[in-house]
């Protein structure tokens, strides 16, 4: 699978809080952590609907550079387990009589709602099934984080739909810097695939053909009418910045160091796009 994308990478606002409630515990300050994550100086009281996923990443590099990576494992995988997975699940449309492929196609479909950059899928490799992820980047410091991270909630997802967890994991990674991972006290039970197409996890059919397990709603009793991420350039790169202006004037400078775009790429997008900057500011 080909990720063709052409707008901002962005993801839903409350992602990133959750993630950022990580430091609570640590010796970053509130301003620090702003200031590193290159996040909006209001983002506590803000209520916009998406943020730059840069904001994202930055947390993800930050929390995995800070602690031993026993301490990055356990921390993400009680995250996902006790957090992130049973969200998504509470706002996805699930019947009882669901297979856990057909929960799983559900949920990458859903995924246009958190994420405009990010693709999931089931594909057959061989006569393997794996739970696939397409992301660009392997080769920028975040990503490892990020595609650890995405392996540990993939694995807690299908472990909630199925009841189950595959006792010994196949996994194939895209990052050439997953080495740190590898010894892992909490991995030995994975087997690492390196320099692959796609993030991804081996499926059994036992597992993919089990009835799910439907998920308890509780505190994350959530609606399934959330908006999508929007993905063209000019709409994306809209949301992206809109964080930023409550204060005043943001120039186009401090609007591609945010994104991590250099600014002559940031004009050439809008003047493809046949947009100014100040066009965008005004809207």
């Amino acid at each position: 699978m080909t990720v063709v994308f052409e707008g901002v990478p962005l993801v839903r606002t409350e992602w990133v809080h959750d993630l950022a409630a990580l430091f609570d515990n640590s010796n970053i300050d509130v301003h620090q952590l702003i200031k590193v994550s290159k996040a909006p100086e209001d983002i506590q009281m803000s209520d916009v609907e998406f943020l730059p996923e840069t904001i994202l990443r930055n947390l993800l590099l930050a929390f995995g550079e800070s602690c031993p990576t026993d301490e990055f494992i356990h921390t993400i995988w009680t995250l996902c387990r006790d957090l992130y997975v049973p969200k998504v699940l509470a706002q996805l449309a699930l019947t009882p009589t669901m297979t856990v492929a057909e929960a799983i196609e559900v949920f990458c479909h859903s995924m246009r709602r958190y994420s405009n950059n990010t693709r999931l899928g089931l594909e057959q490799y061989h006569d393997r099934i794996w739970f696939a992820r397409y992301k660009d980047g392997e080769n920028q410091p975040w990503y490892q984080y990020a595609e650890m991270f995405s392996l540990i909630f993939m694995d807690e997802l299908v472990a909630a739909l199925a009841n189950y967890r595959q006792q010994t994991v196949s996994v194939s990674v895209k990052s050439t810097k997953m080495e740190r991972f590898f010894d892992c006290r909490q991995l030995k039970h994975v087997q690492f695939y390196t320099n692959r197409a796609a993030t991804g996890i081996q499926l059994d059919d036992a597992v993919l053909n089990k009835t799910i397990c439907m998920p308890n709603k509780g505190r994350f009793d959530g609606s399934t009418d959330l908006s999508e991420v929007p993905t063209s350039f000019v709409s994306s790169f809209g949301f992206a910045i809109l964080p930023y202006i409550s204060f005043g004037r943001f120039s186009i400078l401090e609007a591609a160091q945010i994104l991590g775009i250099h600014k002559r790429t940031l004009q050439r997008r809008l003047h493809d796009c046949e947009v100014t900057y100040s066009q965008v500011m005004e809207s």
